[in-house]
C-alpha cells in the first residue's frame, strides 16, 4: 500500500460502500518549541521560517483527484528531508535523552508529514510515556469521581515551549499533593491535551499502515482526555466499523454507535455529519444483529 497522504481509511465491506470510504491527507501545523538539543537546522528552519508540517486528516474519498499508484515514492520537501536526516543522524544520541514532550510531539509530526509512520508512531510514543506519571493521576481521580473543576487553574495549560508540558504537569501534581482534587483534575486535563493528541496522532498512523486495531486503542486514550472533541467521536465510530464486524465484541460496537450519534448533534464538519447519517443506518442494523445474536446463546 501507498503511504503517501492518499490512505484509505476504510476498508470496503458490506458496511462501508466503497465510494464512501475516507481517506487521509495532510494538515499543516506550526512548530513551536525551542529546546537547545534539537539540531539547530530543526529550530532554526521550523521558528525563522515558520514551516507547516503535516499532520493526517480524514476527508471524504470524493474529495480527492485520482489516488496516487502503488509505485508512487512519498518525497518530502527538501528542507524537511534535511532536517529528518539531521535528526536520524542523532537517533542514538536522542534516544538516551529526556527529549521534552514538546519536542518530541513536534519531531513526531515532523515524521508523519513526511509519510514515515513508523518513525513517527514511536516519538509519539515518547511523549506518552513521558506523561505516564500524569496519565496515572488523571486516571486514579477519574475512578474516585472526583467533582473536576469547571476550568483549569492558571499555569495549567502547556504553551509549546519545550518543557511546558512538564511544568504543567507539576502544577496539577501539586494541586493535587495540596487535597485540591477538583482543581488538580481540571488541571491534569488542560496539561494532556496535547498527550491526547500524540495518542490521537499515533492511532491515525497506525491506521494508515493498516492496523486499526492498534489504532482504536490509541484514539479511545485519547478520548478519556478529551470526551467531547467532535473529531474523536467521529474516529471512534468511522475506526470501530472499518474492523471487521465479526471481530467486534458488542460492547465495542454500542460505544462506536453512541459515538457517532453524538458526533451526528454536535460535529460542525458539514460533510463529515452527512457521511455519519449516511452510515448510521447500516450501523444501527449492525449492532441490532449482534444484540440479537447475544440474546440467542
Amino acid at each position: 500500500m501507498n503511504a503517501a497522504s492518499r490512505v484509505t481509511c476504510a476498508r470496503e465491506t458490506e458496511l462501508r460502500p466503497a465510494s464512501e470510504a475516507p481517506v487521509l491527507r495532510g494538515r499543516p501545523f506550526l512548530f513551536d518549541g525551542g529546546w537547545s538539543g534539537l539540531p539547530r537546522a530543526l529550530l532554526v528552519f521550523c521558528v525563522a521560517m515558520g514551516l507547516g508540517c503535516e499532520a493526517p486528516e480524514v476527508i471524504p474519498r470524493h474529495e480527492e483527484e485520482q489516488p496516487a499508484s502503488e509505485e508512487e515514492p512519498v518525497e518530502a520537501a527538501p528542507e524537511l528531508s534535511a532536517i529528518l536526516d539531521e535528526i536520524d543522524m542523532r537517533q542514538p544520541e536522542l534516544l538516551q535523552e529526556e527529549v521534552p514532550a514538546d519536542i518530541a510531539l513536534s519531531i513526531a509530526r515532523l515524521y508523519d508529514g513526511a509519510g514515515r509512520y513508523p518513525d513517527a508512531i514511536d516519538w509519539y510514543r515518547r511523549v506518552i510515556d513521558a506523561a505516564e506519571p500524569g496519565l496515572r493521576s488523571f486516571e486514579d481521580l477519574i475512578e474516585s469521581d472526583v467533582e473536576e473543576a469547571p476550568r483549569a487553574p492558571e499555569e495549567c495549560s502547556p504553551t509549546g515551549v519545550a518543557g511546558s508540558i512538564e511544568q504543567a504537569l507539576e502544577r496539577a501534581a501539586r494541586l493535587k499533593g495540596a487535597g485540591e482534587e477538583g482543581p488538580a483534575l481540571a488541571c491534569y486535563r488542560a496539561a494532556l491535551a496535547p498527550v491526547a493528541d500524540a495518542s490521537r496522532l499515533r492511532g491515525e498512523a497506525w491506521r494508515a499502515i493498516e492496523s486499526p486495531s492498534i489504532a482504536l486503542e490509541h484514539i479511545e486514550r485519547a478520548s478519556r482526555l478529551k470526551p467531547d472533541d467532535a473529531d474523536l467521536l467521529f474516529l471512534l465510530g468511522d475506526i470501530t466499523f472499518e474492523i471487521r464486524a465479526d471481530l467486534l465484541d458488542l460492547e465495542l460496537m454500542e460505544r462506536a454507535l453512541s459515538s457517532w450519534r453524538r458526533y451526528e448533534r454536535i460535529g460542525r464538519d458539514e460533510e463529515r455529519v452527512a457521511y455519519v447519517r449516511r452510515m448510521l443506518p447500516y450501523v444501527e442494523t449492525l449492532v441490532e444483529r449482534r444484540r440479537g445474536g447475544a440474546g440467542s446463546r
